[in-house]
Order: C-alpha cells, then sequence, then structure tokens
C-alpha cells in the first residue's frame, strides 16, 4: 500500500478514483457516484485489507437523525470466523469498517 495509517489510505483511494474516473467519467458520474473504503482487520495479526468500491447510491437503516443513520452505517463489525487473512494466511474473525 505504501505509506501508514490515513495518508496511505488516501493515496490508495485517491488512485482508486482516478481509475474509475478513467473508465467512466460524466457529468453523471460528477454529481451521482462516490466511493467507499473499506478496511478489513485481521484478530489475530492485525493485517490491515483495503477494498474501494464505487456507488451509485446508499442505502441506510432509518434513525432519528441522519448523523446516526451514517455512525451505523460506518461503524465497525466483527465479521464472523470465515474470514481468510492475506497477511498470516489463516481463517479467523475479523472487523470491518466503512
Amino acid at each position: 500500500m505504501g505509506g501508514s495509517g490515513r495518508e496511505g489510505y488516501e493515496r490508495v483511494a485517491k488512485r482508486w478514483w482516478d481509475y474509475s474516473l478513467s473508465r467512466d467519467n460524466s457529468l453523471i458520474t460528477d454529481y451521482f457516484q462516490g466511493q467507499f473504503l473499506s478496511l478489513t482487520r485481521c484478530l489475530s495479526c492485525q493485517h490491515e485489507s483495503l477494498c474501494c468500491d464505487t456507488f451509485w447510491d446508499v442505502t441506510l437503516t432509518p434513525c432519528a437523525r441522519i448523523e446516526e443513520c451514517f455512525e451505523r452505517f460506518t461503524s465497525e463489525t466483527k465479521a464472523p470466523n470465515s474470514y481468510k487473512c492475506e497477511g498470516c494466511n489463516k481463517r479467523g474473525s475479523s472487523t470491518h469498517s466503512t
């Protein structure tokens, strides 16, 4: 990935965003397309895996406040033991956040 922490994430996200725009750049994508940056962390070895995905819409669970909807959407969740880590090559638990 190169870099560390947030600086490294932003570099990866920018690279994938630029790639996405090189394939489909229009007035519609300018107004309606966005990008998710998801982070999965192995709970055994702490290896982090990044994934960038473009989106056209976001489905949120209804909440009393819009801020709460986004907090729920982006909160860290624990994934089941089916995750196979790229770092330690083991199956085990992980956390996932968007």
